[in-house]
């Protein structure tokens, strides 16, 4: 597989048709290093269960919560793919896997990549899109698969050209 961040087309955006034909191919992500303070901020806010504000519990300090995780995932995708996809909405989370603890001090990295696209309906397609990060051991820490809608080059939403 190659690794290319995206290519915007016409007008700056790639649309459905675009990332259709580029199915398989995986846009970098990151890097995002987590410090203690952002893990304890976040899971104080939204996750304050003990493993991630208080002394982290078998784990032998605080670990980021899987929310958390998730939402630097979203963060690096938008800035390396989906700010040049003429994206509508996010439609499912189909399967978030977490499968090692991510603590403060952890650099992580990743790509994302398009699976496959539905046929254009009503001016959009529907996207399966993968994301997989890791810590700057090359332990995976997060992967999934989602949906996602994105605009065709006609239909309702098109761009005026």
């Amino acid at each position: 597989m190659s690794s290319e961040g995206p290519v915007p087309i016409e007008g700056g955006l790639l649309y459905a048709e675009d990332l259709a034909a580029r199915v398989g191919v995986l846009t970098s992500l990151g890097p995002a290093t987590m410090t203690e303070a952002e893990i304890r901020a976040f899971a104080q806010r939204w996750d304050p269960l003990p493993i991630h504000v208080g002394d982290g519990g078998p784990f032998g300090g605080v670990i980021a919560s899987g929310l958390h995780t998730f939402a630097v995932f979203q963060r690096l995708a938008v800035d390396a793919a989906y700010c040049s996809w003429a994206v509508v909405a996010g439609r499912a989370i189909r399967e978030m896997v977490l499968p090692q603890p991510v603590f403060p001090g952890d650099v992580l990295t990743g790509w994302v990549r398009v699976n496959g696209a539905s046929p254009p309906r009503n001016g959009m397609a529907q996207l399966e899109v993968e994301g997989h990060l890791e810590n700057q051991h090359g332990k995976t820490v997060l992967t999934l698969r989602l949906d996602s809608y994105v605009r065709t080059r006609t239909g309702p939403e098109a761009p005026v050209e």
